[in-house]
């Protein structure tokens, strides 16, 4: 951490909530109080200047990958975590710098995403690649393989061979259609057209 605590405060939000503060000083100079639960979570390691200096690519999409991770690994307040900090998936600790993680990783193609390979492991180099939609929905937790015409694959593969919305055919196998009925059943516009 770069920082240097100071002095600590609690603050009360205009919500009513009071929250922790710490009066940190960043290596540049920079001193304001700063959101303790961000401290200690490491999501803060530095002011906003010098994060910008030391790589520049805090608004890419590689930096915005690790962030996320990052957040949704080691803050209890964040939406997912019970999916995955909550479940004790981790990040590496070479990966805590995001200077590591971008050289590990590499650049983001376009239209790719932060996926882990192992889903029930942490987030490594050995364990991350950069992986499309489809790929993680095969990949995810929720994620089921059903045999239909003598062939067994993922939710998401049945889906785009069909050209079928995961909705609709999640809808019809809950009413108890089977699967090759529910796959090849044409699709029923609001007037009753099949499309």
């Amino acid at each position: 951490m770069s920082f240097e605590v100071l002095g600590t405060r609690m603050h009360r939000e205009p919500s009513g909530h009071l929250r922790r503060e710490l009066l940190c000083r960043c290596k540049c100079g920079d001193t304001r109080w700063r959101n303790a639960g961000n401290i200690h979570s490491g999501k803060s390691t530095q002011c906003k200047s010098c994060a910008v200096k030391t790589h520049g690519l805090s608004k890419t999409r590689e930096y915005k990958a690790w962030y996320a991770m990052l957040h949704r690994c080691t803050n209890p307040n964040n939406r997912w975590y019970k999916r995955y900090g909550g479940r004790g998936i981790n990040v590496c600790g070479e990966w805590l710098q995001f200077e590591q993680f971008l050289a590990d990783m590499g650049p983001c193609p376009p239209g790719l995403t932060l996926e882990r390979k192992d889903n029930d492991a942490g987030y490594s180099k050995d364990n991350c690649v950069w992986a499309s939609r489809l790929q993680q929905m095969s990949n995810s937790s929720f994620n089921v393989k059903l045999t239909a015409f003598g062939k067994t694959q993922h939710v998401a593969e049945w889906c785009r061979e069909y050209r079928l919305r995961h909705d609709t055919f999640a809808h019809r196998l809950k009413r108890g259609w089977s699967v090759e009925k529910a796959l090849t059943t044409p699709v029923r516009s609001p007037h009753g057209k099949a499309v």
